[in-house]
């Protein structure tokens, strides 16, 4: 196995998918205000930058690559496959590990739900693109 045996092109449209995902999930118009409200932030100083973006691209770009790397490992050579690879990383990897900050943090539930499903549907979308395109 080769951590580098991955359809670029399907990581490069899965880090767009994530940015398109996590812009929506977190804007005002959907997730974003109950999600401020929840960790008693001030909307207008959320506002993004540059490096928000920049920072979102690169994070993007490591779970892309890591869950296509995945795929790519595990042979699911089909969308379904794909998705059920993405659902087990989501669940070992970032729905536990999340999970840390409600324990230890405090940080409040609806928050902690807002962030692992944000991240559940965009796994299980590059899931099923990395999968029906390995």
């Amino acid at each position: 196995m080769s951590l580098l045996d991955v359809n670029y092109f399907a990581v490069v449209i899965g880090v767009i998918l994530n940015i398109i995902i996590g812009a929506f999930w977190y804007s005002p118009k959907f997730l974003g205000i109950p999600w401020a409200k929840a960790h008693n932030f001030d909307l207008e100083t959320l506002k993004p930058t540059p490096f928000h973006y920049v920072g979102a691209i690169i994070v993007g770009f490591i779970l892309a690559w890591t869950l296509a790397a995945f795929i790519s490992a595990l042979h699911a050579h089909t969308a379904v496959e794909g998705m059920k690879v993405a659902f087990f990383a989501w669940l070992g990897f970032i729905a536990t590990t999340h999970f840390s900050g409600v324990i230890w943090a405090k940080k409040p539930l609806n928050a902690y739900f807002i962030d692992v499903g944000g991240l559940l549907v965009s796994m299980i979308l590059m899931g099923a693109i990395f999968g029906a395109w390995s």
